[in-house]
């Protein structure tokens, strides 16, 4: 059978800048090629890292993936903005002109904000393809609170009229994304749910150390940003503390420039001021490949996020066994089969009942990773990938002369 051609349009960026979209696009792109399919990736990608203007070309392991640079400026959701140096017509024509050498057969643009998603669909338009759009989290409209979307909710997402399909992460996009959807008259737009993957090898299970019987050693991993609301982790930690909880806490996450954080300031503020530097350690970036040896030290994982599209670090710690407490109303809370370990956002105080529950019931720990874990090793990538190459199957199939 020949091969499904797919041209990807994205924003590839450094994981500690982009967030867990960089990692999880990395992952989906080695996993979704194979003898059926074959990925050529256009990466529009902000000026900090490339120089604006220039085409670059980088390679993955994989030769049936190839993966073209095109610079960009920073800005997302607003037309004033200027999302790019060039316009969307201009950023397609040259995607058009790079003379990639492959007859393509779906266009997925894997974001959906909406600069992204004009340059895929004029794309696709010019080449008489589908396109398929993947939404990941903050590129859904009013989604996180700390980004100013364009006013006009029509414009921003007028780009996903022609779309063959909308993929969302969780339950909680899904709805977010319909009801988007119907409010700009476009409800005719079908949407489909694909979670995010974990490599289950990677991140597998290691045996303890260093954890006494009966203490919380709890992390997180991620970025430093207010709708993360890490503060409230923290602030858990220090009332379960104060409650006789043998409880320590490893912050993993740094912002690209601490000293003009206000986020930051704030959070080293408050462990220092509360005496908490022994129980509370602010430790900066570790290396992704590095997090499962973080994990080995630790037994209790916990996101505190308002908003999520879908948390891969909450997956991967979920992969490698950890117990995982998770806000109920956040992207990531249809992961969880316990509701126990799950609380309302910003109920500092619900936080550290679990955590005092937990501390008291070691036994709950270790059965709730190891259903974690058994949730995970159902969706490693290639799981994932067989459902996103379906979808290229089916619309390639749909095409003229495309079913063999």
């Amino acid at each position: 059978m020949p091969p499904v051609n797919v041209l990807l349009i994205g924003r590839f960026g450094h994981p500690k800048y982009s967030g867990g979209v960089a990692n999880a696009t990395r992952n989906l792109l080695e996993q979704v090629v194979n003898h059926e399919t074959t990925v050529h990736a256009i990466s529009i990608r902000d000026s900090r890292l490339i120089t604006p203007g220039v085409l670059d070309t980088a390679h993955y392991a994989d030769e049936r993936i190839r993966l073209f640079l095109l610079a960009s400026t920073e800005g997302f959701g607003t037309r004033k903005s200027e999302m790019f140096h060039h316009s969307t017509e201009e950023i397609a024509d040259r995607i058009l002109r790079i003379g990639t050498g492959a007859d393509f057969h779906v266009v997925h643009v894997i974001t959906a904000y909406p600069n992204y998603v004009e340059v895929g669909r004029k794309v696709a338009q010019s080449l008489s393809l589908p396109y398929v759009v993947s939404a990941r989290g903050s590129d859904v409209y009013g989604h996180n609170p700390e980004i100013t979307y364009d006013s006009d909710k029509a414009w921003f997402l007028e780009p996903l009229r022609g779309a063959s399909l909308v993929t969302v992460l969780s339950d909680f996009q899904h709805a977010e994304v319909r009801r988007n959807l119907e409010d700009a008259g476009l409800s005719h737009v079908p949407t489909r749910k694909i979670r995010n993957g974990v490599d289950t090898g990677q991140f597998a299970p290691l045996e303890k150390i260093g954890i006494p019987e009966g203490a919380l050693r709890v992390a997180y991993t991620g970025r430093i940003k207010g709708f993360k609301r890490v503060i409230d982790i923290v602030t858990a930690v220090r009332e379960a503390r104060e409650h006789s909880a043998n409880i320590e806490l490893d912050v993993y996450g740094k912002p690209e420039k601490p000293e003009d954080d206000p986020i930051w300031k704030a959070l080293w503020a408050y462990v220092h001021d509360n005496n908490l530097s022994s129980i509370v350690r602010l430790r900066g970036w570790v290396p992704h490949q590095y997090l499962p040896q973080v994990y080995q030290n630790h037994n209790v994982f916990v996101h505190a996020s308002v908003c999520e599209g879908h948390s891969n670090s909450v997956m991967e710690a979920m992969s490698c066994g950890l117990a995982v407490l998770l806000d109920y109303e956040s992207g990531s809370s249809d992961l969880l089969e316990d509701r126990q370990m799950e609380f309302t956002s910003g109920d500092v105080h619900g936080i550290a009942n679990i955590f005092l529950r937990l501390a008291t019931n070691p036994r709950e720990i270790v059965e709730h990773g190891a259903r974690n874990r058994a949730f995970a090793l159902k969706h490693h990538w290639q799981f994932i990938a067989d459902q996103y190459r379906k979808i290229y199957q089916e619309l390639k199939d749909l095409q003229p002369g495309g079913k063999s």
